[in-house]
C-alpha cells in the first residue's frame, strides 16, 4: 500500500511510512512526524461535539481517507478520533494510525475459504452491524462506522454509548429504526444513512455513492454548519493575538546621506595605516 499511496501523491492523508521491517514476531514501521492534535483533543477542548460546519469538514477529511483506502483494495477495520491527527499545516485530519489496515480479500480473485477474511478490530461503539454477527466487515460496513462517527462529533455521544455490550446492537436497530438517531440533526444525515444502507452490506459500493456521500457531507458544513469559505476558523481554532504576533525589530539607518557614505565608506585600520598620507606629499607619474 505505501508504494501505492507516493505513487498516486495520496501521501497527505497519511502518516508517511519511511521505512517497514519485520521482527520473529511484529512488523515495525518508521513514519515521518507531522505536527498537529489528535481529534479527540480537538474534540474534549470544544466540550465533546462540534458544530455541523466544524464536523462537516473533519467528516469529509475521514470520509475522503476512507475512498482512498478502499479504492487501494484495503479496508481500515476499525475507526475512532484517536486515529486521525488535525495536521497544522493543512489544516486537514490525516490518518496516524496504520496498524489496523489490511488487504480487502473480498476482492481477490480466489475461493473465500482460502483466505482470511478481514474482521473489525476497533472499539464497539462504532461498530458497524455485522460485527454483533461476528461476519467479515466489508468497504459499506465501514462507511456505515463513518456515519455513526460523523453523528458523535455533532452530539457527543451516541445511543448506545452506556449500553452493555449485549444491548449495543438491539439498541442500534431500535434507534435506527425509530429515527433517534438522527433526532434534531438536518435530512442530510437521513440521505447519507440511506446511501449506505440501500444496497447489501457485501455490495460494492460505486464511486456515483462516494461522489453522493462527499457531496452531502460538504452541504452539510456550507448550508447547515454556513462554512462560507474553507479559511474560516473551525471551532478549535482562533485568531492569535496581539500580543502573540511575532513583533520584527527594525535597525533605523542613518538619514543623512553623508552619514551614509562614511558608514559604507569607512576603511578598516590596516588600510588606513597603508593609505594615510600626508599634506604634503607629492605624486610623480
Amino acid at each position: 500500500m505505501r508504494f501505492q499511496v507516493e505513487q498516486q501523491n495520496l501521501w497527505p492523508l497519511f502518516s508517511q511510512v519511511q521505512s517497514i521491517w519485520q521482527s520473529d514476531t511484529f512488523y515495525f514501521l518508521a513514519l515521518y512526524y507531522r505536527s498537529g492534535p489528535q481529534l479527540n483533543q480537538c474534540l474534549t477542548y470544544c466540550g465533546n461535539k462540534f458544530s455541523h460546519g466544524t464536523a462537516g469538514r473533519l467528516a469529509l477529511d475521514i470520509l475522503k481517507i476512507i475512498r482512498a483506502v478502499h479504492s487501494l483494495g484495503y479496508l481500515i477495520r476499525a475507526l475512532n478520533p484517536e486515529m486521525f491527527h488535525f495536521d497544522a499545516c493543512s489544516r486537514h485530519l490525516f490518518l496516524a494510525d496504520l496498524s489496523t489496515i489490511r488487504k480487502d480479500t473480498s476482492k481477490i480473485g480466489s475461493q473465500k475459504h482460502e483466505l482470511i477474511m478481514p474482521h473489525w478490530c476497533g472499539g464497539l461503539l462504532f461498530a458497524p452491524m455485522t460485527f454483533h454477527d461476528e461476519d467479515p466487515i466489508s468497504c459499506r460496513d465501514e462507511l456505515e462506522a463513518w456515519l455513526y462517527l460523523f453523528v458523535y462529533l455533532v452530539k457527543g455521544t451516541l445511543p448506545w454509548d452506556k449500553d452493555r455490550y449485549d444491548d449495543v446492537k438491539w439498541t442500534k436497530i431500535q434507534t435506527i429504526n425509530c429515527g433517534e438517531l438522527f433526532e434534531e440533526l438536518p435530512l442530510q444525515y437521513h440521505k447519507l444513512l440511506d446511501i449506505i444502507t440501500n444496497k447489501s452490506s457485501v455490495d460494492p459500493v460505486s464511486e456515483h455513492e462516494y461522489d453522493e456521500l462527499e457531496q452531502l457531507t460538504l452541504e452539510i458544513s456550507r448550508s447547515v454548519g454556513r462554512v462560507e469559505d474553507e479559511e474560516d476558523n473551525m471551532d478549535f481554532e482562533r485568531d492569535p493575538t496581539d500580543d502573540e504576533i511575532p513583533r520584527f525589530i527594525i535597525e533605523r539607518k542613518p538619514n543623512n546621506r553623508e552619514d551614509l557614505h562614511e558608514e559604507v565608506t569607512q576603511p578598516s585600520c590596516s588600510e588606513e595605516e597603508d593609505t594615510t598620507f600626508g599634506s604634503d606629499d607629492k605624486f610623480e607619474v
